[in-house]
């Protein structure tokens, strides 16, 4: 049998039992994290950010948006009403639909998750900062398991409403867990992309931008770029920081050549976030 951890409240109950003096009710969901089947985490493991921050690098787990409108779209058991007594002919399915308030942005990354085959599960995490789980047989938590993921259409502001799109869920039948964290699982936010652009190349210098939401990047060091040469090896270079007058990063050093190649390297840690670029930047014009 499955141990139910709820953590709603102040104090850790493994329920078993009916028998409960002081029931502890998780609040309503603000958010939710989609996750791959084999993210599982520790009791311990699940309250640390450094945990969730490297499963969110390595693309395990994904956040999403706040929820401005919740609805239930559960389907009720099917019940045959017989003579003597009620029988149960199918079993019934729980679903919620979110209601997001998204730009077109966000919406086109919500939008490539629509019936997603990858992420199989999910944790959504309430108002009160619990994040809802199932507990396994070995003792481990992920995600509640689902099985559909589905985005709807992105519906037009109007005066009264800003542009919506609504996420309709199906779980599989489970126990859920609530558990509380040591950090704000409400403020986890996903990868940020971000957009270099070349300025002014040459032989002994690249100078470049470096933008997320059009908003210029002004914290990445030498560790989160990378240049590589036509054969792909990594070229040496001397970072240079932001300049604020220009907006402009650089590189210098010697042998820059055509067909040279300025990216993000991987999934960056700068500061709290973290950036991917949405493509390398090809040299050309030296």
């Amino acid at each position: 049998m499955q141990t139910i951890i709820n953590e709603a409240g102040s104090s850790l109950v493994k329920t078993k039992n009916t028998g409960v003096s002081d029931q502890k009710l998780e609040a309503a969901v603000k958010t939710y994290i989609l996750a791959k089947e084999d993210v599982s985490f520790t009791l311990e493991e699940i309250k640390a950010i450094t945990n969730w921050n490297t499963n969110k690098t390595s693309k395990g787990v994904v956040p999403f948006y706040e929820v401005e409108v919740l609805e239930a779209n559960s389907v009720e058991p099917t019940i045959a009403n017989k003579r003597f007594r009620d029988v149960k002919t199918k079993d019934g399915i729980k679903g919620v639909t979110y209601t997001h308030e998204l730009s077109a942005v966000a919406y086109s990354a919500l939008k490539t998750y629509d019936g997603t085959e990858d992420y199989t599960r999910i944790f959504r995490v309430t108002t009160e900062n619990e994040i809802l789980c199932e507990v396994q047989e070995d003792g481990t938590l992920k995600g509640e398991p689902i099985t559909s993921f589905i985005v709807g259409l992105r519906e037009d502001a109007t005066d009264e409403a800003p542009a919506m799109a609504k996420v309709y869920i199906k779980f599989k039948e489970y126990d859920v867990s609530v558990i509380k964290p040591d950090f704000d699982a409400n403020e986890f936010e996903g990868i940020y992309d971000v957009q270099l652009e070349l300025g002014a190349v040459s032989a002994t210098s690249i100078k470049f931008s470096a933008k997320s939401w059009g908003k210029n990047v002004e914290n990445l060091t030498s560790a989160n770029v990378v240049l590589k040469d036509a054969s792909g090896s990594v070229h040496a270079s001397t970072f240079v920081p932001y300049d604020s007058d220009s907006g402009l990063y650089e590189l210098t050093g010697t042998g820059f050549a055509d067909n040279f190649t300025l990216d993000i390297d991987g999934v960056q840690t700068v500061g709290t976030v973290q950036y991917e670029s949405t493509g390398a930047q090809t040299i050309t014009g030296i």
